[in-house]
């Protein structure tokens, strides 16, 4: 899972729900990004979620300095794509789609990242907004290579992603 730094309003319970997932799901992996991406699933194991938060904190330096989707996620494939992007991966990235880099880059990274893995399922708070279209550069260049394009806006639109994973 890839949560970005726009996501700040929703970023302590999606924490929260990160750590409850990483308990059920042993293999689940969590990356953040919005100018840089950061591996973050080995500061998951801490004894309290304060101490988590705190090392989270230390090294996600990137975090509300705007969004470049594209370049993070072709950081993703080069540094991690062999170990987490095969035919038995799920990638669910959770943005609300405001790419501030090139909009070229993030397609070419979506089209990559899902023809690698299993499934992809985007995951976007903003689609909860009445009369919500997905008319950002970025949501209009990944939508045709999506498996799911779902809510991401409370902890029910959040539960779907646990059943997902668990129907997947």
């Amino acid at each position: 899972i890839i949560v970005i730094g726009s996501m700040d309003t929703y970023s302590y319970y999606l924490l929260r729900y990160i750590m409850v997932l990483k308990k059920y799901f042993k293999s689940l992996e969590f990356f953040t990004f919005s100018t840089d991406l950061t591996h973050i699933t080995p500061h998951l194991h801490e004894n309290s979620e304060q101490e988590t938060i705190k090392h989270i904190g230390k090294n996600v330096n990137s975090w509300s300095s705007g969004t470049k989707i594209g370049e993070s996620l072709t950081k993703f494939i080069s540094v991690y794509g062999n170990k987490f992007l095969s035919q038995k991966h799920i990638v669910v990235i959770l943005s609300d789609g405001l790419e501030t880099g090139s909009v070229t880059v993030l397609k070419e990274a979506v089209i990559t990242i899902r023809r690698k893995c299993k499934t992809l399922v985007w995951l976007n708070p903003l689609k909860v907004m009445k009369d919500y279209q997905p008319i950002q550069k970025g949501m209009v260049s990944v939508m045709p290579h999506l498996d799911a394009f779902e809510s991401a806006h409370n902890l029910d639109s959040l539960l779907k992603l646990e059943k997902l994973l668990m129907d997947v």
